[in-house]
């Protein structure tokens, strides 16, 4: 059968990723405020492939003291900490900040569920998936729909995908809480 989704096509920042920093804009202008470190990482795929493939690995349940180190090899490895010392530690310290925070912050409204407290075990990383479209999907009524339920979508996005069609793509963190499963996905 015909597959929906590759995953070898572009992605929409695939030509924007030159390893350099957001620059301002007459859209958004400089402020005379410092940005926080968390924005001197730079942006694009590299910097997304690094924090997926770092949570992808991260067991949740890592005591906090731990961190740093499997951190700075992360951001090493991806080549994301720059060679400017006061920068590096600048910049170690705002990726921990960020890990901590998002371990802790809960994800459900009555703040029962935290990633802190789920085992490696109770995960599944990067869940490939197919799915058959048994009545194939036609994107026109399918975005009217979202529309409806006040979802913004691309003006331009129009695709029909026949009967039988497979639907293919990889779920970025399944994982079980208190005995049901949850879908979450990095951005």
């Amino acid at each position: 059968p015909e597959t929906a989704w590759k995953d070898d096509e572009p992605l929409e920042d695939d030509a924007l990723d030159d390893g350099r920093t957001a620059e301002a804009d007459e859209d958004f202008p400089a402020s005379e405020k410092p940005r926080p470190a968390i924005f001197l990482f730079p942006s694009g795929k590299r910097a997304g492939i690094a924090w997926h493939n770092f949570f992808e690995k991260l067991d949740f349940q890592t005591p906090p003291a731990d961190l740093p180190v499997q951190i700075g090899n992360v951001l090493a490895q991806n080549s994301l900490l720059g060679g400017n010392p006061a920068q590096r530690e600048e910049k170690l310290s705002a990726f921990c900040d960020m890990v901590s925070g998002v371990l802790q912050v809960p994800l459900d409204e009555q703040g029962r569920i935290c990633l802190k407290d789920v085992p490696r075990s109770d995960c599944l990383p990067e869940l490939r998936f197919t799915y058959t479209l048994p009545h194939g999907l036609d994107s026109d009524k399918f975005s009217a729909d979202l529309r409806s339920a006040g979802v913004q979508m691309p003006a331009d996005w129009s695709r029909f995908y026949p009967p039988g069609c497979n639907l293919t793509g990889a779920i970025d963190l399944l994982f079980r809480h208190d005995g049901k499963f949850h879908i979450l996905d990095w951005k």
